[in-house]
């Protein structure tokens, strides 16, 4: 079986979920297409083509040049090739995704799309008709969790055999540990982090639907969060749409810290490291790759019952639900864990727990059912 493997923006997070999902896969030729600032290793047994570049460009026009020709590039390849299937990590140009979708039906291959939203975070006039019409065309539908499922078939009229939910996969770091240490020293030492405080952590782009408004609204109405000299609220990564006004809101109380920037992976994973809590408190999504970044490094998660979020504490107690992300239910919950010491001690401590949750979401399996999902569709399952 020959499989295309389509992921255009496959740099940080996104780099590693391809490796680690392709890595166990051997029975097929993969051909993988992915960006020029893909981080790790080539994957063994397979063709890779650095062909995606867009992400490199300034200016809207010259994005949308540089991605059509890259999608013109797999398409010429696809019609000489002639693959079995063709799976897409991500689409950026609607039209020209459609278009591509469309040649390769015209010619026969089958295509597999990873919806890891059903609708892009800010959704424009049209999407809903844009998705709607692409769904449809495809093979396969891939989301992370029955509830993205079900939106589909109920806001989407998608047949539920063409949805197949396969779990998100644990992501790890791959970073130099001593660095990563070295690193936490210094950032314990800048922001006067005892090994004894509890570090509440928002990390990551910062965007409007990850309910950072929440969190920087309950710090500062609440004595015990803000006055605190035992509690701090790191805030770090690049706002990519939340108003300024809510960090305006929070950026002179003295236990909290907010950078925005794009961090490299060791820092990333230093702030990681130092965080009692990492928070989700989400408005929207299917399921979070920081949610899974933070499992693999044992650390605690605040999350809401968005898509597949809590889904992972059926398994093990790795965390907390605020249940629908309102302003008083993360607050009950974090006045509770603020007050709570050894109890986010006694969650971080149970290795046992984390080690369970990792194994429910181990590449192997993840990669053993996507692989027969290919098979199947292919035709060469016997």
């Amino acid at each position: 079986m020959t499989l295309f493997y389509i992921d255009p923006q496959s740099y940080n997070n996104l780099s590693m979920y391809d490796y680690s999902l392709l890595s166990p896969i051997n029975n097929a030729h993969i051909v993988y297409y992915y960006n020029e600032q893909y981080q790790l290793p080539k994957l063994p047994g397979t063709e890779q083509f650095s062909i995606f570049n867009y992400s490199s460009k300034s200016g809207s026009l010259s994005k949308a040049w540089s991605y059509t020709k890259s999608i013109a590039y797999i398409l010429n390849r696809a019609i000489k090739e002639r693959p079995d299937v063709v799976h897409i990590q991500w689409i950026r140009l609607w039209f020209v995704d459609m278009l591509f979708a469309c040649m390769l039906r015209c010619i026969g291959v089958k295509i597999v799309y990873t919806a890891h939203n059903i609708l892009p975070h800010n959704p424009k006039r049209f999407d809903k008709c844009k998705f709607y019409m692409y769904y449809h065309i495809l093979s396969a539908v891939i989301v992370h969790t029955n509830n993205t499922k079900v939106q589909l078939v109920e806001h989407f009229n998608m047949k539920d055999s063409k949805i197949n939910v396969i779990p998100h996969g644990i992501l790890q770091n791959d970073v130099d540990d001593v660095a990563v240490l070295d690193m936490q020293k210094i950032l314990q030492q800048q922001l006067s982090i005892k090994l004894s405080d509890i570090v509440f952590s928002c990390l990551g782009y910062q965007y409007a639907y990850k309910g950072v408004d929440l969190v920087a609204d309950v710090w500062r109405n609440t004595p015990s969060l803000c006055n605190n000299p035992n509690a701090h609220l790191l805030m770090v990564g690049k706002n990519r749409n939340v108003d300024a006004s809510v960090f305006d809101s929070i950026k002179d109380i003295p236990n909290v810290y907010i950078m925005d920037e794009q961090i490299d992976d060791v820092d990333f994973e230093a702030y990681m490291r130092i965080s009692s809590v990492v928070l989700l408190p989400y408005k929207e999504i299917s399921q979070s790759g920081l949610l899974f970044t933070a499992i693999c490094a044992g650390v605690p998660t605040l999350v809401s019952n968005v898509g597949g979020l809590e889904d992972p504490l059926q398994y093990a107690q790795i965390g907390w639900s605020i249940g629908e992300p309102t302003y008083d239910n993360l607050l009950s919950v974090m006045t509770h864990l603020i007050g709570s010491p050894e109890e986010i001690q006694q969650v971080r401590e149970n290795k046992d727990a984390f080690r369970l949750v990792r194994s429910v979401y181990s590449w192997e399996k993840i990669a053993e059912k996507t692989s027969q999902l290919y098979m199947k569709l292919s035709g060469k399952n016997s």
